[in-house]
């Protein structure tokens, strides 16, 4: 029996004796194959866990991006409008620090971002 490619598990057990001589080596090649299988078993039930929650995910968010509101976001637009969820005539969030800048046209944080209207 010649070793190669095209040797089955039945032919590789066969000839383990052969080659190692040794029943304690021939168990051991025995256990590492069984722990090398239910690493890989492992590591494909992951993959396939994670597709399908990455799956999900990805199909519930395109439904909010479609126009439909799930309940949590409905929630938390609730929750912004009751603790400080204050804008003034141009929209932006003033609890949040926001003042509208007229040169830019756009809700700025005068500490983070500089306004051409606010004098120096």
């Amino acid at each position: 029996m010649e070793l190669g490619k095209n040797m089955s598990d039945e032919d590789t057990n066969l000839m383990l004796p052969q080659l190692a001589g040794d029943e304690l080596l021939v168990e051991g090649v025995r256990t590492e194959k069984k722990r090398f299988r239910r690493v890989i078993y492992g590591v494909l039930a992951i993959a396939v866990i994670s597709a399908a929650v990455f799956t999900y995910l990805d199909l519930t968010e395109s439904k909010v991006r479609d126009g439909s509101s799930s309940e949590a976001e409905s929630m938390s637009g609730d929750l912004a409008a009751g603790l400080g969820g204050g804008k003034d005539d141009h929209g932006c969030l003033t609890s949040a620090g926001y003042t509208w800048c007229e040169s830019s046209s756009e809700c700025i944080r005068s500490w983070e971002t500089g306004c051409a209207d606010t004098p120096k």
